[in-house]
């Protein structure tokens, strides 16, 4: 870019010269003063050329500002004034005021309305490029006049602001360091022959314990069918259950109704008249036991009792005898007499 602009001024150096020149010579003067005026031309021509390259215009009416810094931090004459991220100028001049105090002068279009409130301050657009000067629009109503003194205002750079972010985690790094130097001399200290021993049976139960879990893991792969069909079995129970929970609400309220109907029966008097019956039972079993009454003479008579046994024995013998030979007890005449038994 720089020499294009430099290419540009010298072809319209050389044409300025030659058209000068040309004019020179249809003039009536004398050589020397043609001479003076070619060298006079071709100096302003340098001059001008000169400026333009710095980034001056000397044909402008551009408003200059002042601003004070304590460091410029590798500012330059002919930098670019920026008004968020867009040149509006240059810096004109640096110079040394006092021994703390950097002058630093700038051009500024006069385009660009500088209000009360605007500060200036350093920037670095990229790590490559030079120091810019980078004003910040003040929010105030009344303009700037020229030659006014614009406040500094101290930004971090794109260096700097790398580096303020770099040497926390430097720091933090160097820390973490130096406490691994002092777990590796402490583990040096503790990693005696007996530790180192202990640390490898250790080592050897855990992976007895890693091959135990690998030999579990391959035994529940092999019961995962019947995982899964337990499983399906307890969703199909869930089901069935949801879907006869009607039925289910109508056993519950029926057992309700029963627990509501046992809770209000009189079961104290069922159960006082179930002990009287108890009671008399076995006052009956006592006289029984005792003789009395028919059924205890019944019960208590030996007598009576082979009486009935020879009785019913007899009886016994009778309806046998009976089945065996009717005609001895049934006389049935149906035509003449009967025959002779």
């Amino acid at each position: 870019m720089v020499f294009a602009i430099f290419a540009l001024i010298f072809n319209s150096y050389i044409e300025l010269k030659a058209f000068i020149l040309h004019q020179i010579h249809n003039m009536a003067i004398s050589k020397e003063v043609k001479t003076g005026l070619m060298v006079s031309i071709s100096v302003i021509v340098i001059i001008i050329g000169t400026y333009f390259l710095k980034g001056f215009n000397l044909f402008s009416s551009d408003h200059t500002y002042y601003i004070y810094f304590e460091n410029v931090q590798g500012l330059t004459p002919s930098a670019a004034v920026q008004v968020n991220g867009l040149q509006v100028g240059n810096v004109s001049e640096i110079k040394l005021e006092g021994k703390n105090k950097v002058k630093v002068v700038v051009s500024v279009d006069k385009k660009i309305n500088l209000t009360e409130g605007t500060t200036a301050s350093l920037a670095a657009p990229d790590l490559l490029s030079g120091k810019v000067l980078s004003l910040n629009m003040g929010t105030g109503t009344k303009a700037l006049e020229d030659e006014a003194i614009i406040p500094a205002k101290t930004e971090l750079g794109a260096i700097e602001k790398i580096t303020s972010q770099i040497d926390p985690v430097m720091a933090n790094a160097n820390m973490v360091m130096l406490r691994l130097d002092s777990i590796m001399i402490s583990l040096q200290t503790m990693l005696n022959p007996e530790t180192q021993q202990n640390l490898h049976q250790s080592m050897a139960s855990i992976e007895l314990t890693m091959r135990n879990f690998a030999s579990l893991s391959t035994s529940l792969n092999r019961e995962s069918a019947q995982l899964a069909g337990i499983i399906r079995n307890a969703n199909s129970i869930t089901q069935n259950i949801a879907n006869n929970s009607e039925n289910i609400d109508g056993v519950l309220k029926n057992l309700k109704e029963t627990t509501d109907k046992l809770s209000k029966a009189d079961l104290d008097k069922t159960v006082n008249s179930l002990h009287t019956t108890l009671t008399e039972t076995q006052i009956l079993m006592a006289k029984i036991n005792k003789g009395e009454g028919s059924l205890g003479m019944m019960a208590n008579d030996k007598q009576l009792y082979s009486n009935l046994t020879t009785t019913l024995s007899s009886l016994d013998k009778l309806i046998i005898d009976l089945q065996d030979h009717p005609s001895r007890y049934i006389n049935i005449r149906l035509f003449g007499k009967n025959k002779e038994r």
